[in-house]
């Protein structure tokens, strides 16, 4: 779940690991909460909203998240809006989070994820996993192949965490 439509390094990753995942036989459904202000994603990927944090965005977040197992969202912000929509609980969450300041709202919702990923974003968050390296420009990379075909364990091990949170 990507916050926007626009065209950054991050958003043509996400689409790389949406293609990856999808290759590997799993369904894939990729999304962004509110159009972005430059756009480039337009086409690829439909938006939930008019903005990210709409009563709107949130309602059809969580007609998305019913089929869902697993929710992977983009920086701390899409974690926000996800954890305040309806049926957030159901499903399990991962929150991938680059570097950058983090505020009280979407440390709770760091807080509450079942994995997040990161890139040393501040502040630190306990139990995360780093998976990112920083490029020279500060945007957020892969850090290797060899950890883009980890994905699916990585997305069983948070519904596996989900799954022990509400105890089924």
């Amino acid at each position: 779940m990507l916050g926007d439509t626009d065209r950054t390094p991050l958003a043509l990753h996400v689409l790389d690991l949406h293609a990856l995942l999808s290759d590997a036989g799993l369904e894939v459904r990729t999304i962004a909460l509110a159009p972005g202000a430059s756009g480039g994603l337009d086409q690829a990927v439909p938006v939930l909203g008019p903005t990210s944090r709409s009563a709107a965005t949130r309602l059809q977040l969580g007609r998305e998240q019913r089929w869902a197992d697993v929710v992977v969202c983009v920086g701390p912000a899409s974690a926000a809006v996800q954890r305040r929509s309806p049926g957030h609980r159901r499903v399990a969450s991962v929150v991938l989070c680059t570097s950058g300041p983090v505020g009280r709202r979407e440390c709770r919702a760091l807080a509450a994820a079942d994995m997040v990923l990161h890139d040393g974003c501040e502040p630190p968050v306990p139990g995360a996993v780093e998976v990112f390296t920083a490029t020279e420009d500060g945007d957020g990379v892969l850090a290797s192949d060899e950890l883009a075909a980890t994905w699916g364990g990585l997305l069983a091990a948070a519904a596996d965490a989900a799954g022990s949170r509400s105890g089924s």
